[in-house]
């Protein structure tokens, strides 16, 4: 390699150049580095953040319906299989309940008794 005084005008002003902006284009890359890393980290804490309060949505939903169904069990109604009278019931209960499909009774074997909504019925 030849000394850097015999090199050209052209060629040394290069080197001086980017011996020049060398250091800003390390601070650039690290600091972006430094940025997307943040970015990482602020998405994790904001998906977390929604995942916990997606588990919290479930576990009221999951509430929500268990004190529905113990409400119903002790109902006359659900107690003697009154098909005509559930389905009344289930079909007031189900217009105001939108986390619910429907309200079902059936038998230990499968077949449907009473439904909040009638198609759903076997009778």
């Amino acid at each position: 390699m030849p000394a850097p005084f015999s090199w050209s005008i052209r060629k040394s002003l290069t080197v001086i150049v980017l011996l020049a902006t060398l250091p800003a284009m390390a601070i650039i890359a690290i600091t972006g580095l430094e940025s997307k890393k943040h970015a990482e980290q602020v998405a994790r804490e904001k998906t977390l953040s929604l995942v916990r309060s997606l588990a919290v949505m479930q576990v009221n939903v999951a509430n929500e319906a268990q004190a529905l169904l113990n409400a119903l069990a002790r109902t006359p109604a659900v107690k003697n299989l009154d098909a005509q009278s559930c389905n009344a019931l289930f079909s007031e209960l189900h217009k105001g309940r939108y986390n619910f499909i429907n309200l079902l009774l059936a038998k230990p074997d499968g077949s449907v008794i009473a439904s909040g909504i009638p198609q759903w019925s076997d009778y």
